[in-house]
């Protein structure tokens, strides 16, 4: 075991406290209905998982602020607060503590660039690019190009938490939260600190984030069914994950019973012909590199969060890919998927499936894969569906990947005291 997970803050669309998400996966809810933050009817994707709005005042958000914060930040900074709090991080030294995050884009909005657009017009109603260069432009806030950078969100977070060690965002996709985990947890092992928070942050569905998933070939018209037999394709999902990683015995000393142990990782990258996502080979190689990483077989996994985003061509390579690698136990093997309930989180995806790996080691209960009926007949394995599986389970591993080649599995695991 590297490192342990002591506390963690979660938020999606289906709650606003690792509670409320956890409960509604058993229950089957799933989060994904119609686009309300903007007019999505003239896209080919008009349904989103998004998150109900969050109570800044109890965030101790600066109204100011808010001026160069998003749905992102706001997440980030619920979950951030949550995970410390939780923690009890207040005890330790600022300058050894940690933050590490995975982020994805920041997209502009209309609002804050109309003013100067409007302030720029020509009678005919094309834009004066003197006019806007000699004055119209003040109309933009002066801070407004941070808004777009990811990084500031982490800022904020810090600055509010009084995090002082070292720091990293990575972006965009599903393998970013997960290297934010890895590192996370390098840290610790390496003694660089005591603690981190560490995480992933979905991106806010806009206007351009569904433009982007539908010129990339992966959203869909309909509902996500991972592994199902009539899957075309996944929903963005908006939502956060950030846990308190530190050694066990760090842990004990500060009296915290850990969520769960992180025993090992792998990562490979390799493009398939056919679509953006990794091919069956990398997803094999980083599944394999993560049991050699915990010194595991993989006889000794007993439950597998797919990454499932209900795509056809990445579902059937990483199906291929879990055959091969449990070929000699997987009748004892069971599977998970979460988009088909929280949509595709991209960086945000690997922190809530690690969240609800650590509630699976805890109650023994898988929670059913949503909208994922019929499974695919080329499905070799035993995906939990249509109500909780019970289960004895004591290592899980939960598989990240990006949309452009990169595959990333973590292994975690109950911790005896």
């Amino acid at each position: 075991m590297k490192a342990v997970l002591t506390a963690a803050g979660v938020v999606s669309a289906l709650g606003n406290s690792a509670t409320e998400v956890w409960e509604a996966l058993l229950a089957a809810r799933s989060g994904i209905g119609p686009i309300t933050g903007f007019d999505a009817s003239t896209f080919a994707c008009s349904t989103a998982a998004e998150v109900r709005p969050l109570p800044l005042q109890q965030l101790g958000i600066n109204p100011k602020e808010t001026r160069i914060m998003n749905t992102h930040s706001f997440m980030l900074m619920k979950c951030a607060i949550d995970a410390w709090e939780g923690g009890g991080l207040r005890s330790l030294p600022p300058d050894r503590i940690g933050f590490y995050a995975g982020l994805g884009m920041v997209d502009y909005e209309v609002p804050q660039i109309l003013p100067a657009v409007v302030k720029s017009l020509k009678p005919d109603g094309d834009v004066d690019d003197n006019a806007f260069y000699l004055g119209g432009y003040r109309e933009i806030y002066p801070l407004w190009p941070l808004s777009m950078l990811n990084n500031i969100a982490l800022s904020q977070a810090a600055i509010r938490l009084q995090i002082k060690g070292e720091n990293v965002v990575f972006s965009p996709h599903a393998d970013s939260g997960a290297q934010a985990l890895i590192e996370g947890v390098r840290a610790v092992a390496e003694g660089r600190v005591l603690a981190v928070v560490a995480g992933g942050v979905s991106e806010k569905v806009t206007p351009s984030s569904i433009a982007r998933g539908l010129n990339m070939g992966y959203l869909s018209t309909g509902i996500p069914s991972p592994f199902g037999a009539a899957r075309s394709g996944t929903i963005l999902g908006e939502g956060a994950a950030m846990f308190v990683i530190e050694g066990l015995s760090t842990a004990i000393d500060r009296g915290l019973a850990p969520l769960a142990g992180i025993y090992g990782w792998g990562s490979a990258f390799q493009c398939g012909e056919d679509f953006t996502g990794p091919t069956s080979e990398a997803i094999s190689a980083a599944m394999t590199a993560a049991l050699t990483t915990a010194e595991l077989a993989p006889r000794d996994i007993d439950v597998v969060i797919a990454h499932g985003d209900g795509t056809r061509a990445a579902d059937r390579s990483e199906a291929l890919a879990i055959n091969g690698v449990f070929s000699g136990s997987l009748s004892d093997l069971k599977v998970y998927a979460s988009k088909g309930a929280l949509g595709h989180l991209l960086a945000g995806a690997p922190g809530l499936d690690t969240f609800i790996a650590s509630c699976i080691l805890r109650e023994g209960i898988i929670p059913p894969t949503v909208n994922a009926t019929p499974v695919d007949s080329d499905v070799g394995f035993d995906l939990v569906v249509d109500k909780p599986a019970k289960v004895q389970a004591g290592r899980i591993m939960i598989n990240a990947h990006s949309c452009e080649g990169q595959a990333v599995s973590i292994i975690v695991g109950s911790v005896q005291m």
